[in-house]
């Protein structure tokens, strides 16, 4: 029995997922990554790893359950709440560095990821 079953793929996103598309989303990730500071367009994506903004946007949300802008979006976030854990600037510092236009993009974003705003969690690091 043991030489007929196949083992489980570890991470069932990702399970049953061809090499290419791993690879893409990789590429994806790794743009956002080096470039989530900067305004991040959908063509500017898709013309790094040369789709169309309609296949990008399909494709990503089809693999990741996420919007293209959804994933800036909390990739920022999280760079946001270790900069917030290090009182590395004021509100609107930590914001500009972290790609975000505003502090209530910034807000918003942080209360999707985190449920609280970055200006909540501002305060109470603040404080400690």
């Amino acid at each position: 029995m043991e030489y007929f079953t196949q083992p489980q793929a570890e991470n069932k996103l990702f399970s049953g997922t061809k090499e290419f598309e791993i690879t893409r989303i990789q590429e994806i990730t790794e743009f956002v990554s080096e470039n989530y500071q900067n305004k991040i367009s959908l063509a500017e994506i898709a013309a790094q790893v040369n789709v169309s903004k309609q296949y990008l946007a399909k494709f990503f949300k089809q693999h990741l359950e996420l919007t293209v802008g959804q994933y800036i979006n909390n990739f920022r976030a999280q760079k946001a709440y270790y900069d917030l854990l290090g009182h590395t600037g004021n509100l609107t510092q930590i914001a500009q560095k972290n790609g975000f236009s505003t502090i209530r993009a910034m807000n918003q974003a942080f209360t999707k990821l985190y449920g609280k705003s970055a200006s909540e969690f501002y305060r109470v690091q603040k404080r400690d």
